[in-house]
């Protein structure tokens, strides 16, 4: 039999070569662990499926399409989120309603998470990739948005950290060679 490195398939083949190894089932199972049901579904898909390929753990989960919005939808929301960076779930719905399309905020969250547009520094660079693709002229409010993350970007960086209590109350205090010298030469003014 094959292997392969994935845990799974090893064990699953591992099973199927200790039952013929032992030319026993329940032995098999019960040394593995596992209930004689999943041995028999792991062999029928071992020799029906196509060997190692159909041992592979496939995902439970249909997906849902009813879940999604539409195509058009998903379009709008992430073009809102590129002409206008700054704008919240909240007042992206507002603009979009205004164009009649209908989505509530965690629709327009969703979206976000799908296209990697969920914060706005996200947003942000999705905008720089648009323009630099495109070559296409900012906006006013598109300027201000990269301004504003500039500046904030700039402050981040030139704002120093404060010391903590601790290094202050170190530097308030003579290091142990500072404190030697002291009493060295309080001696010697005694002498």
């Amino acid at each position: 039999m094959n292997q392969n490195n994935d845990p799974a398939i090893k064990h699953k083949l591992g099973l199927l070569e200790l039952a013929d190894q032992l030319s026993n089932v329940s032995r098999a199972c019960k040394l593995m662990g596992v209930s004689r049901e999943t041995f028999y579904r792991v062999r029928d898909a071992y020799d029906d499926g196509g060997g190692v390929e159909a041992l592979l753990t496939k995902s439970r989960k249909v997906p849902n399409p009813k879940n999604r919005v539409e195509e058009h939808v998903e379009q709008a929301v992430c073009k809102v989120a590129i002409d206008n960076p700054a704008l919240g779930q909240q007042r992206v719905i507002n603009e979009l309603r205004k164009a009649g399309i209908f989505v509530s905020p965690g629709g327009v969250r969703s979206i976000w998470q799908r296209h990697d547009l969920e914060t706005f520094k996200k947003r942000l660079n999705a905008l720089e990739a648009h323009v630099a693709e495109t070559g296409d002229v900012l906006t006013e409010s598109q300027l201000t948005a990269l301004e504003n993350l500039y500046l904030t970007l700039k402050n981040k960086i030139s704002h120093t950290p404060r010391q903590s209590q601790t290094q202050k109350n170190t530097n308030n205090h003579p290091s142990s060679q500072q404190t030697t010298q002291i009493a060295h030469s309080r001696k010697q003014k005694t002498d």
